[in-house]
């Protein structure tokens, strides 16, 4: 089903990935087994930087990936993770029709030792979706651990929209064949 309001369903999905951020620090700070210093602060705080660039990126029509601020108190302390998160979604809310349909400059370093910086035009539609999409990515990389450390998640946890639809729908074409 084509979104008949990108504005909104962007922004909505994109504060659905963010709350399922706080959603894991807070299930790994009261899990004995899970060191979230360690395995699941660094994930976040890296997710939380990419919407971070991208949020500060609308002021200024371009956005950076590579030069974020690497805040170590993000993957450190649960309670500054949340008050980005909650800066974050207001931020969101904040966006407009014509915010989501800008174009913006996307600066990436590129070669092996990041010697060449690339610059590529966008939108800043695409590229709240790539955030949302680079940060499940990172929360696929932190399902196994989690689930393995007794950490309930959700169904759809870590996994891209197209695998949870791909599974829905063979999850149906096997229940009719069986």
């Amino acid at each position: 089903m084509k979104s008949l309001n990108p504005v909104v369903d962007a922004v909505d999905y994109a504060i659905t990935i963010l709350q399922q951020a706080e959603l894991i620090a807070v299930a790994s700070i009261t899990s004995s087994k899970v060191d979230y210093r360690v395995e699941v602060g660094p994930h976040l705080r890296h997710v939380l930087e990419h919407f971070q660039q991208l949020v500060k990126g609308l002021h200024l029509g371009k956005v950076d990936y590579d030069s974020r601020e690497r805040d170590l108190s993000l993957e450190q302390d649960v309670a500054v993770l949340r008050a980005q998160i909650v800066g974050l979604i207001q931020s969101l809310r904040a966006l407009t029709h014509a915010d989501i349909q800008a174009t913006i400059e996307v600066l990436l370093l590129g070669r092996l030792d990041g010697s060449v910086q690339f610059s590529a035009p966008s939108t800043v539609l695409r590229e709240l979706l790539f955030v949302t999409s680079h940060a499940t990515h990172h929360y696929a990389l932190l399902t196994n651990l989690l689930r393995a450390c007794g950490v309930a998640l959700p169904t759809c946890f870590g996994k891209a929209p197209a695998t949870a639809q791909y599974e829905a729908q063979t999850q149906v074409k096997l229940g009719a064949i069986a």
